[in-house]
């Protein structure tokens, strides 16, 4: 399609009513002056630091440069990494370290250059004498600026929001920085540290030490300790910064692992991750919930794994993270002791840093973006509750009660801003972000200006009944299925599980005649039912059963010998007693009643 040309004199095509010249083009002019004026602030600003640059080592020998490099890595205890370390290092001596004359690089320069430089080099440069540096966090942003505030005089400065002054956003983003009034808006100055509000809250917290232990004031705290500082804002989290959390594991050798297997799938709370001939992986699910948002139209649903139970090379383990998780899932396994000889009992402590470990199993909707099981798996609702280390082992909550608002905000700004890096990282951007307004709200602490749906946002967590898995017919199943005469068509029937694992119970490792009667007795009461209308084993009443035994299997088997019916009626009592334990809320009382009155 061709671009339409607009003329001067033509309507604007805003419809105002006005002369394209004296509306959107008046605007459109204004606006290209005010970009060409940046551009060319941007290529002065990148001119001068070339020039500082080469001044300065100009200035120093190659002796006094690699003795200052040496004093910059000791002062930072050796904790940048090359790649950066140079960049941080040049950057020191620009702005902030005091030469031999009692000059800052900058200020050597300026003093010896003024002359020689265009008026807005001239102008530039000696703001830059000016300027002191500040640690600045991102408070708010409008659709012109991005409001940073200085942490510790409360100032803040609407900061331009050009890609070349901030290359990337993050909710609470902080730094340590110089910055330079420029057209009304402010800009970033030398390099600067990109960090999260609790790296923030560290370089404070040292800001003041040095102010207690040296009478400085702020800026000359930052003047002369930049390395020291730049230390704890690049810093990674060391061990014992870092959390831990314990994980327990039993192990035990297996004499029957066909026994064991039925067992396993036979414990409703279990459900099948792997199952192969190699490895059979099973977890314990356990608490479920839905989480909502205002955001979303459908819920997310979220359950806890207790535990696993892995089984391999005639070995089985427990894993779990929950002592008492680990006790109940042994109770699991009471019925096969005999087929299970215990190994060791292993607790190992596990480091993390930055996250406490959960495991958990989300489920969402199709339409549902993908990161919203990050959203509910992160359950504030819940962390509130959880001792901080750093803020004296006390909860959120415990904080905002204890009037230390301060900290409390600190860790909520340090998790939103992790949330959304955690996002960006994996899916490329962040279109809904998550919600940390309700929580905010709960503890009656200021709203963040960055959560989507700003005040009017909403989440929660809702108890919901657990789902019940489908039945799974594994690939070792199907031989022992068509041994009862299943087929495609009736493998989703109600009975088919239990038949299957009650015949692989009772006939693997048997002899073939004990084989042969649970295979042909199980067989026929398959048939049998498939001629019911019935849907469940509760529906299954004594006269269902009457039936069954008295009239249905005469009917399939008119010259059935007395060894079969007496086979049939043995394994259908069996089989009863075997529904019976498994399902504890249904019980079989009258039928065996009348199964142990019937005269064979």
């Amino acid at each position: 399609m061709n671009e339409v040309k607009v003329n001067r004199n033509d309507p604007c095509p805003c419809g105002s009513g006005k002369k394209y010249k004296k509306c959107c083009l008046k605007k459109e002019e204004s606006l290209q002056l005010v970009q060409h004026q940046r551009d060319q602030y941007y290529q002065t600003q990148q001119v001068l630091v070339n020039q500082l640059h080469n001044f300065i080592f100009e200035k120093i020998t190659y002796s006094e440069s690699i003795q200052l490099q040496s004093q910059f890595t000791k002062r930072t205890n050796r904790t940048l990494s090359k790649d950066i370390e140079q960049s941080f290092f040049r950057n020191w001596l620009y702005y902030f370290y005091r030469f031999e004359n009692g000059l800052r690089g900058i200020e050597w320069f300026y003093n010896e250059n003024e002359k020689r430089l265009t008026d807005d080099e001239r102008e530039l440069a000696e703001s830059w004498t000016l300027i002191p540096p500040r640690l600045l966090q991102l408070v708010d942003k409008t659709s012109d600026v991005f409001v940073f505030e200085d942490m510790l005089t409360n100032e803040q400065f609407p900061m331009s929001n050009d890609k070349e002054n901030m290359p990337q956003f993050s909710p609470w983003l902080s730094t340590l920085s110089m910055i330079h009034k420029f057209q009304g808006q402010f800009f970033f100055q030398g390099l600067r540290p990109i960090i999260g509000p609790e790296t923030m809250y560290e370089a404070i917290e040292k800001v003041k030490e040095y102010q207690l232990e040296t009478k400085q004031s702020y800026e000359q705290i930052l003047m002369e300790f930049f390395p020291e500082i730049l230390t704890i804002l690049l810093k990674e989290k060391s061990e014992d910064e870092a959390g831990t959390h314990l994980e327990y594991t039993l192990s035990y050798h297996v004499e029957n692992e066909t026994n064991v297997n039925e067992h396993l799938r036979n414990q409703d709370q279990l459900h099948i991750d792997k199952w192969n001939e190699n490895e059979k992986k099973l977890s314990w699910y356990g608490n479920w919930r839905a989480y909502t948002d205002s955001e979303l139209e459908k819920p997310v649903k979220v359950v806890d794994v207790y535990g696993t139970i892995t089984l391999t090379n005639n070995q089985l383990q427990i894993h779990s993270m929950d002592k008492a998780r680990v006790n109940e899932m042994k109770d699991m396994l009471l019925g096969i002791e005999q087929e299970l000889e215990f190994i060791d009992e292993k607790e190992e402590e596990v480091t993390t840093v930055g996250l406490r470990v959960k495991n958990m199993v989300v489920s969402i909707e199709q339409d549902t973006p993908r990161y919203f099981a990050l959203y509910a798996q992160q359950e504030l609702d819940h962390e509130i509750d959880v001792p901080v280390p750093m803020f004296d082992h006390l909860s959120i909550r415990q904080l905002v009660k204890n009037d230390r608002e301060d900290d409390a905000l600190t860790w909520l700004k340090q998790a939103e801003y992790m949330m959304y890096h955690t996002i960006l990282h994996q899916f490329g951007m962040v279109e809904i972000t998550a919600d940390f307004n309700t929580v905010r709200k709960e503890l009656g602490l200021s709203l963040s200006p960055f959560v989507t749906g700003g005040d009017k946002r909403k989440s929660n967590y809702e108890d919901i009944e657990p789902e019940k898995t489908e039945s799974q017919v594994l690939e070792d199943d199907i031989p022992f299925l068509e041994d009862l005469g299943f087929t495609p068509q009736s493998a989703d029937t109600f009975y088919v599980t239990d038949m299957l694992h009650f015949y692989k119970e009772k006939a693997v490792g048997k002899s073939e005649s004990t084989i042969r009667k649970y295979r042909n007795s199980l067989s026929d009461l398959r048939e049998i039912l498939a001629g019911k209308s019935v849907i469940s084993w509760e529906q299954c009443n004594v006269d269902i059963w009457r039936e069954v035994i008295m009239d249905d299997y005469f009917t399939l088997n008119p010259d059935c010998t007395k060894t079969a019916r007496r086979d049939f009626i043995s394994t259908v009592k069996a089989f009863l007693k075997w529904l019976e334990q498994k399902y504890e809320e249904t019980s079989f009382d009258d039928v065996l009643e009348f199964v142990d009155g019937i005269k064979n």
